[in-house]
């Protein structure tokens, strides 16, 4: 599911999203 999420949303939009988790 999150490799479809992935190639739909946006690569910075990924990114951000990851970094948010982390955080």
């Amino acid at each position: 599911v999150f490799k479809e999420f992935y190639g739909m949303t946006p690569l910075h939009y990924v990114s951000q999203h990851r970094e948010r988790s982390a955080a």
